[in-house]
């Protein structure tokens, strides 16, 4: 599913000294596989937003082990609010609330398995640049939580929901990336335009985007 990267910074290396990397990857596809027998619809989305995530990290050069397990597992907190996920009408803010818990939820399982790097970029994956977000955080330790919340963005337009048909792909990848253009200092536009001809050209078939 991911190469074995190098870490990234002398923080990250420490967490990963005690970290199987290989027995990771299989444990997430091990959990995948569950997912996918039990509640198809939610691994369709979890696995969509995983494969985009790990495509914007491999042209981004991304080394980062961690992040591209955090790709696949920050939205395994949906199963704590499904019913809420799952509903047919737009949701009420206090319903909002409950569903922005998933983040801590999809943390706290990262946290028990020591997968600190993880967690901390599951948690943070809600932000823009700006500082709005679920945390409104304005710097993040680890940008690579950008680059899911731009995967999400994509993949949850183009998926059809009750009360809004599903967004075409050129409107998904307009809504992925609307929030992050604006500060070059954390997201330049040259990796913006990359990022938007990954997003162009990527097929989910979980979902029926293909090329």
């Amino acid at each position: 599913m991911f190469e074995d990267f190098e870490m990234h910074d002398l923080a990250a290396s420490r967490n990963n000294e005690n970290i199987d990397i290989n027995r990771e990857q299989l444990l997430l596809e091990a959990r995948l596989d569950m997912l996918k027998t039990f509640k198809p619809n939610i691994y369709a989305t979890v696995h969509s937003i995983g494969t985009v995530s790990k495509a914007i990290g491999e042209m981004l050069n991304i080394r980062e082990a961690q992040f591209y397990l955090a790709g696949y597992y920050a939205n395994f907190g949906i199963l704590s609010v499904e019913k809420l996920y799952k509903k047919d009408t737009v949701l009420l803010p206090e319903e909002r609330d409950i569903i922005k818990m998933h983040s801590s939820t999809s943390m706290d399982f990262l946290l028990q398995q020591e997968l600190n790097i993880a967690a901390e970029i599951v948690y943070y994956h809600h932000e823009f640049p700006s500082g709005k977000g679920y945390h409104r955080a304005q710097k993040l330790r680890y940008e690579e939580a950008y680059y899911i919340h731009m995967a999400e963005l994509f993949v949850e337009s183009i998926i059809p929901k009750r009360y809004r048909p599903g967004y075409n792909r050129e409107m998904a990848i307009e809504w992925a990336l609307e929030g992050f253009g604006s500060i070059d200092r954390i997201i330049s536009k040259e990796r913006i335009r990359d990022i938007k001809e990954i997003l162009d050209a990527i097929e989910l078939p979980e979902l029926g985007v293909i090329r």
